[in-house]
Parts: C-alpha cells; sequence; structure tokens
C-alpha cells in the first residue's frame, strides 16, 4: 500500500502549480520547465523531503490526474508560465 502524500509535500505543489499557470503536461514536457518547476518546489520544502525532477514529475501529473476535487490539481489552461504570466492590474 501506497505511503499518503506529506501535507507539506502536495502544499508546495499546489501552491508552486497555480503560481506557474501552466498545464502539468506543458511543465513536464521539457527538461528546461520540469527542472525550474522542480527547484521552486523544492524552494518550499524542507531539506529531508527534496525531490528529484522525475519524482516531482510524477507527483505533478498525478495529482493533476486526481482531480482539484479530490484534493488534486486544478486543470489550467493558461499556459502562460512564471516569468511571462499577465498582471492582474
Amino acid at each position: 500500500m501506497a505511503k499518503p502524500l506529506n501535507p507539506v509535500v502536495r502544499e508546495a505543489v499546489q501552491e508552486t502549480y497555480l503560481e506557474y499557470d501552466t498545464p502539468a503536461d506543458q511543465i513536464v514536457a521539457s527538461h528546461d520547465s520540469a527542472t525550474c518547476f522542480a527547484d521552486s518546489v523544492n524552494s518550499r520544502l524542507p531539506d529531508n523531503l527534496k525531490m528529484t525532477v522525475t519524482k516531482c514529475n510524477s507527483l505533478t501529473l498525478s495529482l493533476r490526474k486526481k482531480g482539484e476535487d479530490k484534493g488534486g490539481l486544478p486543470k489550467l489552461r493558461g499556459g502562460h508560465g512564471p516569468s511571462t504570466r499577465p498582471s492582474a492590474n
């Protein structure tokens, strides 16, 4: 039986995912974007919970497939990423 996901890890992935405003499949599609995303997630985690890029990709896709209503990630239609996200002004 799989271990339940640590809530600190779930929150770090969720916050980063919403900040990126980019669908999960686009995040994991390139090594550069996946690495940047994993680095952002890891910056929110204590040292003992840091993840590899592969683990972060797997978890991000798994949480996206789970769906927001079941504690996973929402479906995003954005694709702007953190550096080009339009301002709310």
